[in-house]
């Protein structure tokens, strides 16, 4: 008779034999996980050896509808030796399973396969986090998730238990088409991942999620203190040509929901696809240590929009974070990504003190439709685009209507009364059609650009159409922030039209530049 009552397994043994019974004389993992199958209720199965359990063949798939828990306290390693595909597999009719305390290491394919509903990976008391290391070369994933409703929290996902030593796969995390509400990490430290030591990504979009997708409170590139690099390929990416229809939230402003992603070989967060649903990106530090008082490179940029496009009728932001130390560029937008918004990041700097990017915002191969800052009309909550080895924002191609730039402070520091020089230029645009500062139609004053090394404005070569309204070029109010160079300068041969100031509105001061 099949029972319909919870039970709890003890393993007392570390061989992969069975029996058939899962007794006091002898129970392996196998066996338990047989025995918690065919009971009906939602079952624990821990342990009262330590060691290393080596299977010879796939461990049972978990089927239960009701769940199963299993406790590993620490002290159990599972070892596939490279031989053995996936470790842990989680049937797509079951639920509520919680896998918990064990390391699993040098599975072909999975350590973790994520599929039904409801799970949980890791725990955030004593004993409760898994590492999972050593993934054979390949497509090798240390969790795959494609099922609803998953939590992942307090796993070492590529370092081990030091939460140090980089012992990694080609990718940490991977996110298929039958994901959705899936959340990674959260906003407690014991609920904190540290995805690290992965040759490609940290956490990748293997396919769209069919649902929200939340990314929260992570270290993705560092070791556990949030001070060393312990580099993946990318932090986050996505896989080419996929078509978003779910929200992807990473990061928030709530205490303890941002994620460090720093440390990185190539980028910080490498997106590509076409999102037609939200994109929020927000709260994060990219490119310095845990306390943003040093840098800690992403070997590539912060952010790399890499066609990126989100449809009209959605909200794709990047707001919030702060951005800088990266040996690329705080934020690259390129390959025609489309209809984001950059609102109240500090890119280059903490606010006060300089973490230089190369440019701060680069914007290339005709992307559009990207608004730096906001229309609103007040200056409240600026981007702070200072500090960088180059320009703070640098325009090399753009379709016509494409960039607005307002409520900006780009060359100075966050209480907007000392310069935070960009090296090169405020803004450097070289070949675009469709750039506007400010608003027309605004008496507000909507960018605060001065103190940069070069021009505040430089305007140059193939541009056309610009608009220059409400915006201060070397002065704020009585303080002097004079740029190096000159406020505003046209040269080369723009082809079209370069408008500076709207009559009685939308007008500009330019005082105090070279």
């Amino acid at each position: 008779a099949v029972s319909v009552f919870a039970a709890t397994y003890t393993v007392n043994s570390t061989n992969d034999a069975n029996d058939g019974t899962c007794d006091g004389t002898h129970c392996s993992l196998r066996e338990a996980m047989l025995a918690a199958n065919g009971n009906v209720g939602a079952d624990t199965i821990g342990f009262s050896v330590s060691g290393t359990i080596s299977p010879g063949s796939l461990f049972p798939v978990l089927t239960d509808a009701s769940g199963v828990t299993i406790s590993g306290g620490g002290n159990i390693t599972l070892d596939g030796a490279d031989t053995i595909s996936n470790g842990i597999e989680m049937h797509p009719d079951s639920s509520s399973n919680v896998v918990k305390g064990l390391t699993l290491k040098r599975f072909s394919n999975n350590a973790i396969l994520m599929e039904g509903s409801n799970s949980t990976l890791g725990g955030t008391g004593a004993g409760e986090r898994n590492v999972l290391i050593d993934g054979s070369a390949g497509s090798n994933t240390l969790v795959m998730v494609n099922g609803s409703g998953m939590t992942i929290i307090n796993n070492y996902l590529g370092v081990e238990s030091d939460g140090s030593t980089v012992n990694g796969a080609p990718n940490g995390i991977g996110i298929g088409a039958s994901a959705s509400a899936l959340t990674i990490g959260g906003d407690a430290s014991n609920e904190r991942n540290i995805i690290s030591g992965n040759s490609i990504c940290g956490i990748v979009f293997v396919s769209a999620p069919s649902g929200a997708v939340t990314v929260i409170g992570n270290y993705i590139g560092t070791d556990s203190t949030g001070a060393s690099a312990k580099a993946n390929g990318n932090g986050i990416c996505t896989n080419t040509g996929l078509t978003f229809g779910a929200a992807i939230t990473i990061g928030t402003t709530t205490a303890g929901e941002a994620n460090l992603i720093s440390g990185n070989t190539t980028d910080g967060i490498n997106l590509v696809g076409t999102f037609n649903a939200n994109v929020d990106i927000a709260g994060n530090v990219i490119g310095l240590n845990k306390d943003s008082n040093a840098a800690l490179a992403n070997g590539g940029d912060g952010i790399d929009l890499n066609g990126a496009s989100c449809s009209l009728s959605v909200t794709c932001r990047i707001g919030s974070n702060t951005i800088g130390g990266n040996t690329g560029n705080g934020v690259h937008i390129r390959s025609t990504s489309s209809f984001f918004t950059l609102i109240n990041n500090k890119i280059g700097n903490d606010g006060t003190t300089a973490y230089a990017n190369n440019v701060g915002i680069l914007i290339a191969d005709t992307s559009n439709k990207i608004t730096i800052g906001s229309t609103d009309g007040t200056l409240d909550t600026p981007n702070i685009i200072s500090g960088n080895t180059s320009h703070g924002v640098s325009i090399t191609a753009a379709s016509t209507g494409s960039v607005t730039i307002a409520e900006n402070y780009i060359g100075i520091n966050g209480a907007a009364n000392a310069a935070l020089a960009n090296g090169g230029d405020g803004v450097n645009i070289t070949s675009s059609g469709g750039v506007t500062f400010g608003v027309a139609s605004s008496s507000s004053t909507l960018n605060l650009i001065g103190g940069n090394t070069g021009d505040g404005i430089d305007v140059t070569s193939n541009a056309d159409t610009i608009g220059i309204y409400s915006s201060s070029i070397g002065v704020n109010n009585a303080t002097d922030l004079g740029n190096g160079g000159d406020g505003i300068i046209v040269q080369g041969s723009p082809t079209a039209i370069v408008t500076i100031g709207n009559g009685t509105t939308g007008q500009n001061v330019v005082s105090g530049n070279a």
